[in-house]
Formats: structure tokens, C-alpha cells, sequence
């Protein structure tokens, strides 16, 4: 007798609501522990993205005209 396997049913994920975060507000750096930490996330993202040939820009606490 054949095994019958069935698929789940595959639904869609909703996108988060993410309306109430606050991304940027034109406010200077806090203090140097947070500048620091700003500092330490865009280096370990360059870093993880260096190897993936993706060209990357990320820039901590800078503006960028568009």
C-alpha cells in the first residue's frame, strides 16, 4: 500500500503594524554609550553582509537627502 503524505495548508503572514515605531525624530545622540552602540550595529550588519557580494551602505544617525 502507497504512504499518502498530505501538505499542510500554507496561509499567509500579515505584515506587522509598524506604524507606532518611531524611526527617526531629528533629535542628536543621547550620550557616547548610545553613539557606541549605533556605532556596533551598522559594523556587525557590514560585517554579516560583507561576504553575500550584496553592495551595502549603512550609515548610524546620518542624514541623507533623497
Amino acid at each position: 500500500m502507497a504512504k499518502v503524505i498530505i501538505e499542510p495548508e500554507v496561509s499567509e503572514i500579515p505584515k506587522p503594524d509598524m506604524d507606532h515605531l518611531v524611526t527617526e525624530d531629528d533629535t542628536p545622540v543621547d550620550n557616547i554609550f548610545s553613539e557606541k552602540q549605533q556605532r556596533l550595529l551598522t559594523e556587525s550588519l557590514y560585517t554579516s553582509l560583507s561576504g553575500e557580494g550584496v553592495s551595502t551602505c549603512l550609515c548610524a544617525s546620518v542624514g541623507c537627502p533623497c
